[in-house]
């Protein structure tokens, strides 16, 4: 997989820009996760679509963030100035479809590229569980109407039909969510929220 590092964010035609950001709380190292090591998480969480010793299912993976350093090698700096904008936009192929995650909800762009490597990780659950595809995950997730409203977004438990699926994969999920795991108090709120929402759907 091919691994690319842009400094000029391409924001979606027509996606408004969050008003209202909230603070993250992914962390690594004890600190607030930088540019480069969210980075890092987002190409992790891609390449492990691919089971080891496969043909790749991702060949190409593009993260943009407005005004960040690359390095020598081609990848963010991971000490990047506070001014850097929070808009990140990741770009993917799977399985020779294309898709872009395109996120500013949070004010750091370290935090909002930590967001999207926990989505990304939160969809290859749903796969390994058998209950959607990543590629119909990310079709029905841009699908949603952009006006009418807020619509509920796309659940990893969503199509589970036992409480011992659900809560199998909230253990799963659970390990890279918690805080103690290099997850976040928000990321696992989140996981519980959905996990409870589950329970009630499934009874």
């Amino acid at each position: 997989m091919n691994f690319y590092c842009e400094n000029q964010v391409p924001w979606p035609k027509g996606k408004p820009f969050t008003q209202d950001r909230k603070s993250g709380q992914f962390r690594a190292n004890g600190r607030s996760i930088s540019v480069g090591a969210a980075a890092d998480r987002v190409r992790a969480a891609v390449s492990a679509f691919t089971k080891p010793g496969k043909n790749w299912r991702t060949t190409e993976l593009w993260i943009y963030v407005d005004g960040a350093k690359v390095g020598a090698r081609g990848e963010f700096l991971y000490n990047q100035p506070a001014s850097v904008p929070p808009q990140v936009v990741v770009s993917f192929d799977l399985d020779g479809e294309g898709y872009t995650i395109a996120v500013d909800k949070l004010d750091d762009a370290g935090q909002n590229l930590a967001a999207i490597a926990q989505y990304i990780e939160s969809l290859r659950a749903t796969e390994r569980y058998g209950v959607f595809t990543v590629r119909e995950l990310l079709q029905t997730f841009a699908a949603l109407p952009a006006s009418g409203g807020f619509p509920r977004p796309v659940s990893p438990f969503d199509g589970l039909r036992t409480r011992k699926e659900v809560n199998d994969l909230w253990r799963d999920l659970s390990r890279s969510a918690h805080p103690d795991t290099g997850g976040s108090n928000e990321a696992m709120a989140l996981l519980n929220l959905q996990r409870d929402e589950a329970l009630e759907r499934v009874k």
